[in-house]
């Protein structure tokens, strides 16, 4: 039998015909990813095909989230998911066997396993994909979390306007509380006095009366 086997590949290698490719190859990506909520995480990847590719390969990528046959968040041929819309960008150039997805402003929606799909036309089995068997887990921590509605922190130009325009504000209040005390006790002090008096009479008068 082993001989059988010998001399069929023997044949085959002298007529020229392709021999398949004894074991496929797998794309690499690390296992495990954590990374702060809002944060970004990079999963980086590497691949190599062990089929002869055609001079124009063609190579596409593609990433799954939960399992290989789950959500597509980004087609090199594609738009991203709507849900990923803005947030997902593959750093990846094709003469290269290596590169990198960036996922930003991490949700906790997003706590899930990424699968890399590498896709490439070759020159004698037609278009083979090649995948990551295990693919990353991606964990969403909240240490560290920022939050878009957290204020910068002000400059020293910045904090001197907002501290002066704080103790104008104050003045003013103080004056405008300063001026109505003092209507106030004008209104107690003279307004009597003046609704006192007989009509017709100047307040000058009043001695005289009096007398």
């Amino acid at each position: 039998m082993q001989c059988l086997l010998a001399l069929l590949l023997g044949v085959l290698s002298w007529t020229g015909m392709p021999i398949g490719p004894k074991a496929s190859c797998e794309v690499i990506q690390p296992s495990e990813l954590s990374a702060p909520l809002h944060g970004s995480v990079t999963i980086p990847f590497t691949f190599s095909f062990p089929w002869e590719l055609n001079q124009k390969p063609n190579i596409r990528i593609c990433w799954m989230q939960a399992h290989l046959y789950g959500k597509v968040i980004y087609n090199s041929s594609s738009q991203p998911h709507p849900f990923f819309w803005g947030r997902v960008f593959l750093n990846w150039k094709p003469e290269e066997q290596k590169g990198s997805l960036l996922i930003q402003d991490l949700m906790k929606e997003d706590e899930f396993l990424y699968y890399c799909i590498v896709s490439a036309s070759t020159k004698y089995y037609g278009v083979k994909s090649i995948s990551s068997f295990q693919g990353t887990q991606v964990k969403v921590t909240d240490e560290g979390a920022t939050h878009h509605n957290d204020r910068a922190p002000l400059g020293p130009a910045s904090e001197f306007f907002s501290n002066s325009l704080k103790n104008l504000i104050v003045i003013l209040c103080f004056c405008l509380i300063h001026k109505i005390g003092v209507c106030v006790i004008i209104e107690m002090l003279v307004l009597p006095k003046v609704l006192d008096q007989p009509p017709g009479i100047p307040v000058q008068d009043r001695s005289a009366l009096a007398s």
